[in-house]
């Protein structure tokens, strides 16, 4: 196990700032996914981490050696960094059967054939792909070439595993079964990980912490309940899940709460919200998850809509409904049952109130 620690990590490309000065720590043996859109950042990131891109600032320090440092011109090649690296489009070798794959990186390690021979068995034991050392990779599904990358990077007994968008390539299916595979792998080993991706459901369900990046910087990082029920800001709040985005400005800030009024059009709608330190008459944002709209018939004592669409997903019902001038989302219980232009009540919970 490893702690790796960037400190004011940066990289530019022709004057384009693809990464501004990033620092973050990974504790050892922690699940760190780098979150974002395309062209966030998150891949240069990576790429640096591993020795593939070299920064224009700052510096990568994996416990206490500095592997990289653009101020004391420090850099070891990926070679040196003793960390294996999977990429989204697996890199498997089409002329190499299983065995040949895996064992390619202990080409160099002037060890017998038998030492290769126990090493590979026991790294493809450990990614569930005995009895396929002989197999070719046309003969192979994507889920087991995924894991043949997976046994190539981890033959080196890497300090760190490095996984770029590993899962993109796969039927959603597998992908889901390769998600718990890759935490139960990296739970086994103890490994440190960092883990890129866009699909903020595989983010959610394998990370012990979350670092969202837009623009080349992070946004925020925290365990991945944090992050989605305290989002940092605007971009947090709507790029993990579903979010309601509702204008409002600041009534009353006690001790306790902040009472808050919504500009949906509708007389005195107001919301209480946990206490901020935002002055009275400050224009907010108040985000609620549509899992966080209760929805029930209309009252005439409760804040009313017209039910716009209605979606069944299964379990659950998806409403959009029009709240004075404003459209939301909620998500209810498959059971209530609202047909569209029905009124129906409406209540808002667990806002969280932004700038």
């Amino acid at each position: 196990m490893s702690q790796l620690h960037l400190n004011k990590l940066g990289k530019s490309f022709d004057g384009h700032i693809a990464v501004q000065k990033t620092t973050l720590t990974i504790p050892d043996g922690e699940f760190v996914t780098l979150l974002g859109p395309s062209g966030c950042g998150k891949t240069t990131t990576l790429r640096m981490i591993a020795g593939f891109t070299r920064p224009t600032s700052g510096s990568i320090q994996l416990d206490e050696q500095i592997i990289t440092s653009v101020d004391q011109g420090i850099f070891l090649p990926p070679e040196r960094r003793n960390m294996g690296m999977v990429f989204q489009s697996y890199a498997v070798w089409p002329h190499m059967d299983v065995f040949a794959n895996v064992a390619y990186p202990l080409k160099f390690k002037r060890l017998s054939k038998s030492e290769v021979a126990e090493r590979v068995q026991n790294v493809l034991s450990l990614v569930r792909l005995d009895g396929l050392a002989e197999r070719y990779p046309h003969q192979l599904s994507g889920g087991q070439q995924q894991r043949v990358a997976l046994a190539r990077a981890l033959i080196m007994e890497p300090r760190v595993l490095l996984l770029d968008e590993p899962l993109s390539n796969l039927d959603a299916k597998l992908r889901e079964n390769m998600r718990f595979e890759i935490v139960d792998l990296q739970q086994r080993m103890k490994i440190t990980v960092v883990y890129v991706t866009h699909d903020q459901t595989e983010a959610m369900s394998m990370s012990d912490r979350i670092a969202v990046m837009n623009e080349g910087k992070i946004h925020q990082i925290g365990p991945p309940h944090a992050i989605y029920r305290e989002p940092a800001d605007k971009f947090v709040a709507g790029f993990i899940g579903l979010a309601n985005f509702l204008p409002c400005t600041v009534v009353k800030n006690e001790k306790d709460y902040t009472l808050v009024k919504l500009a949906t059009g509708i007389p005195d709608h107001t919301l209480t919200c946990t206490a901020s330190p935002y002055a009275s008459d400050s224009p907010l944002t108040v985000v609620v998850r549509p899992e966080d709209v209760i929805v029930g018939a209309a009252k005439e004592d409760k804040v009313s809509g017209a039910v716009l669409r209605k979606t069944y997903l299964g379990d659950r019902i998806d409403y959009l409904i029009r709240l004075g001038n404003t459209d939301i989302r909620a998500e209810v219980d498959a059971e209530l049952n609202f047909m569209p232009n029905e009124n129906v009540s409406v209540e808002l919970t667990n806002p969280v109130l932004l700038a």
